[in-house]
């Protein structure tokens, strides 16, 4: 109540912008919204947008590959304006920009009731890169899910040790990266677990996360901002 008084109270001082074109109003405005491209189809596995394609598709990855997770959804496309709102969100620290989530609540809900989890589990980060940026974008995305369908976050999923930024890495090298590099705890023993990160391209961190978490949970599925 005392946040939403004082909202109203410095709106007119301080009014939201579009995160696109800067127009006052709203973070995204109306003609910036179709930029936020939510794909029409997905593999019906990992979640990643497709080309127009059968309902029961499988991308060539997860036709050629044991996948460790159930089922994933990648809720935007990660190209052109999404990729530079996400860039904007983890290194410019335009933290406040994740709040663009809650123009999609109802489609994101819709998206995540095929998935019957019991807890939701962010992606870690290691402590040097939450000591360089401050905050773990993924761990704040699981936060807001969490409210939204209202199942509790659990931190059981560790870092095991460094892992260099998989931005310019190919996706061999990916794989390589990011191999063992997750410790799953006993507290998502006999649960279903939704795992949250802010995005998916070759899907090998989601993959190993899942591998991790798989030991003791039931059934894992994933939710990322953003696919390729």
């Amino acid at each position: 109540m005392i946040k939403t008084v004082l909202n109203k109270i410095l709106e007119p001082i301080f009014p939201e912008r579009c995160v696109v074109c800067g127009k006052n109003g709203s973070l995204l405005c109306n003609q910036c919204q179709p930029l936020f491209i939510i794909p029409e189809t997905r593999c019906t596995k990992c979640g990643r947008p497709l080309p127009s394609a059968p309902s029961s598709y499988l991308c060539q990855s997860c036709l050629t590959e044991k996948k460790s997770f159930v089922q994933g959804i990648c809720f935007f496309q990660y190209f052109g304006t999404v990729k530079e709102w996400i860039h904007n969100i983890k290194y410019k620290k335009n933290v406040y920009q994740i709040k663009i989530l809650d123009l999609y609540k109802s489609k994101i809900i819709d998206a995540l009731a095929k998935f019957e989890c019991d807890t939701i589990v962010p992606i870690p980060i290691t402590a040097e890169h939450a000591y360089k940026r401050g905050f773990n974008q993924s761990l704040l995305i699981a936060q807001k899910i969490s409210q939204w369908i209202e199942k509790p976050v659990s931190t059981a999923l560790m870092k095991t040790h460094f892992t260099v930024s998989q931005t310019s890495l190919s996706s061999k090298e990916r794989k390589k990266n990011v191999k063992n590099s997750f410790l799953a705890g006993r507290k998502v023993s006999g649960k279903n677990v939704l795992i949250i990160d802010d995005v998916f391209t070759t899907g090998s961190t989601i993959n190993e996360a899942a591998k991790a978490i798989k030991k003791y949970s039931n059934s894992v599925y994933f939710f990322t901002m953003a696919g390729v």
